[in-house]
This record gives structure tokens, C-alpha cells and sequence, in this order.
């Protein structure tokens, strides 16, 4: 059994994978994979080395390649079952969206706790050759007393072989209600299982907001952030344009404080939740935040890129399935 030792000489919890070697994925051969595109594997240059990304097997893996850059960027969406996809399931309002922007290369779902197996749509992502961001639940205390330990184990196993998985625990954990502390020790034990199941196509990913990292919201994001952060993990950075409830802003702005953190530590990162409103007096004003907003993504070398297609959380929907210059960015 792999081993996971306890050792407090950081404020990351002290969790850290002590097996002699990883330990080889329980679920045999990896099964085939739809790739309508048969696009090639390409390498995303990362700020500390070569990663490469896509969903799929190594084979079919597909990625989303920005103008003008060197690099590929996951592009992708969250999709909720309301407004035009009420009544759909997760995939099928996915494949609506897709019918009406093209082509994605990443799809973002959630589970509210910790499940034995990851929902269908993340098995419809790989079929269908395309990356998951993947989030779950579960107490933290439990987390980094080891109670989950095997139905996390479980959980990964569940996730078909080859199939680019970012693996969130407990996403936005400042909202969250737990303690910096719990959360921190209870990630770094998560992450340091993920590392001992010896699947480099499964990266555990850490879901903050971008709101964290400003000063003027009072918080430290070392309190969230372990150190030091694994080499292979990855930040999501979550974002919006919360317009017409705040002032307009872009995503620079949004992320510029946590983007500089980031960089200056050499870690891997992606936008793993942004959005804009449409402006009805100005009609190209949310395409051009929308243009921008890819553009710093590319600047600054994202690993992937998630737009929020929902009508939740806000007064206003951030649907832009309706508006066709929004579409067209796609």
C-alpha cells in the first residue's frame, strides 16, 4: 500500500508521497477513443517544462491552438442544464453549446460531494476526445485524516486510462466555510494520492479565486496555497466580469495579482472559470473583453481556458450561446 507520512516542516501539512515507486494504475489497458478531429498531440510550454495536454489517449488527444502563439491552450466550457439547455443532461447541453460555437477541447463539470466514480460526462469527454476539469467535495478534516483516502483512490481509478483529467478538490475552498489550515493539509494529502497513483494524465489542480491574491480582499493566498506547490499540480484561476453589479473589468485585471504570484514561483495555471455579461447599449463591448481576455490567457501561457455558460450566481446570465459576436470569438 502506498504510504503517506506526515511531516511539519511547511505549511502545505506536511503530507508527502514516501513510496519507493508509484504505484501502477489498477484499471489495465486503456480503452479507445473517438477523436472526430484526429488532431495530433501537441505541447503546451509551460512555465517550469514541456506538458503535454488533451483529452483522450495519448493518441487521440486533441488541443485548442491560439493565434499567434507557440503553444496550444484547452479551451472550453462549463455548461449548466438551464436557460437554452434546460431539460439537457450535462453532455447534451455541452453538445448544444458546442452545435453553436464550434469545436472545444475541454469541458469543466462538478460533483457537490465525493462519489465512487466520476459522473458519465466525464466518460462522454473522453469518448468524445476532449480534456475534463473535474471538481468533488468532502469534509477537509476527514480529507487530511486519510478517511477518503481509498474512495479518492477509487475515484481516480474510475477515470478511463489516458484521459487528461484536472482533478480539483474542493473548488473555491474560501466560500467554502473551512479553515485555510483544514483545506490546505487536506488538498496536499489529496494531491500527493493523485501523485502516488502514477498517472501523469491526471493533474490535481488547486480552484481559487482571483479575488484571493488582491489585497483588497484581505486574504493571503499562502494561507490557500501549500508550500511548496508540487511541480505537476496546477492553479485554476476563477474570475468574472461581475458587470453590471461592479465596475467593468478585465480579465487582466481580474487576474493580474495572482498571475504575477504565480509566475514568480514558476507554477502551472489556467482559467478554470470567467464570464462576461453582454452589454445591450454596446453590442461589441463583451466581445472585445472576451478577445482580451484569450489574449492574456496566451501572454501568459495558460493551460487551459473555461468560460462560465450558466445563468447562476448572478442577477444577469452569462450565457453568450445567444449573441453572436460572442460566438464568434469561439
Amino acid at each position: 500500500s502506498v504510504q503517506i507520512a506526515y511531516s511539519p516542516t511547511s505549511n502545505d501539512g506536511g503530507f508527502s508521497d514516501t513510496s519507493t515507486s508509484t504505484q501502477a494504475n489498477r484499471k489495465g489497458t486503456s480503452s479507445t477513443v473517438k477523436d472526430k478531429d484526429k488532431k495530433s498531440t501537441t505541447t503546451v510550454k509551460s512555465n517550469s517544462s514541456n506538458t503535454t495536454v488533451g483529452g483522450g489517449s495519448p493518441s487521440g488527444q486533441t488541443t485548442t491552438t491560439l493565434p499567434g502563439t507557440d503553444y496550444s491552450i484547452l479551451v472550453g466550457a462549463t455548461v449548466s442544464s438551464s436557460g437554452p439547455y434546460a431539460g439537457l443532461s450535462t453532455t447534451a447541453a455541452f453538445d448544444k453549446f458546442e452545435d453553436k460555437v464550434g469545436r472545444l477541447r475541454a469541458h469543466r463539470v462538478y460533483s457537490s460531494n465525493l462519489p465512487s466514480s466520476v459522473p458519465q460526462s466525464v466518460l462522454d469527454d473522453h469518448e468524445a476526445g476532449r480534456a475534463s476539469i473535474y471538481s468533488f467535495k468532502a469534509n477537509p478534516s476527514e480529507v487530511s485524516k486519510g478517511t477518503y483516502d481509498s474512495d479518492i483512490r477509487d475515484l481516480i481509478d474510475s477515470i478511463p486510462n489516458g484521459h487528461t483529467t484536472y482533478l480539483i478538490y474542493l473548488h473555491n475552498p474560501e466560500a467554502s466555510g473551512y479553515s485555510s489550515s483544514d483545506f490546505r493539509k487536506a488538498w496536499s494529502r489529496f494531491s500527493a494520492i493523485v501523485a502516488t497513483e502514477g498517472r501523469s494524465e491526471i493533474v490535481p489542480t488547486l480552484s481559487l479565486m482571483a479575488w484571493t491574491w488582491n489585497p483588497a480582499s484581505g486574504r493571503s493566498p499562502t494561507d490557500w496555497v501549500p508550500q511548496p506547490f508540487p511541480k505537476s499540480a496546477v492553479i485554476g484561476l476563477d474570475g468574472l466580469n461581475q458587470w453590471p453589479d461592479t465596475s467593468w473589468n478585465s480579465l487582466a485585471s481580474l487576474h493580474s495579482y495572482a498571475v504575477d504570484w504565480i509566475e514568480d514561483r514558476d507554477i502551472r495555471w489556467g482559467v478554470v472559470s470567467t464570464g462576461v455579461h453582454n452589454d445591450g447599449s454596446n453590442p461589441g463591448r463583451a466581445k472585445d473583453w472576451l478577445d482580451d481576455a484569450f489574449d492574456f490567457s496566451k501572454d501568459h501561457r495558460a493551460e487551459f481556458f473555461i468560460y462560465y455558460e450558466s445563468d447562476l450566481g448572478s442577477g444577469d446570465p452569462w450565457f453568450i450561446h445567444s449573441f453572436t459576436d460572442l460566438v464568434q470569438v469561439f
